[in-house]
């Protein structure tokens, strides 16, 4: 018999994530960014594709190690 539990950090396996988080700020006009802290934790993450909902506006962005900050004034006021 072979088989066990699965070996983490192989190269040949991927792992995709999905994660849903939701932020209140009590100043909203002051919001700039958002700086991603995920790559720091998971050092073998290599990219976050980010779907912003703020108000009655939204944006997608693909995060990297390299680029992990949203930057919300991009967002049409």
């Amino acid at each position: 018999m072979t088989g066990g539990p699965p070996r983490w950090g192989r190269a040949d396996r991927h792992t995709d994530l999905e994660s849903e988080y939701e932020f209140s700020c009590n100043n909203i006009s002051r919001l700039q960014t958002i700086d991603v802290k995920l790559f720091e934790a998971f050092g073998n993450l290599e990219k976050i594709n980010a779907v912003v909902f703020l108000l009655d506006q939204q944006m997608a962005k693909e995060l990297t190690p390299a680029k992990s900050t949203l930057s919300l004034l991009e967002l049409s006021s």
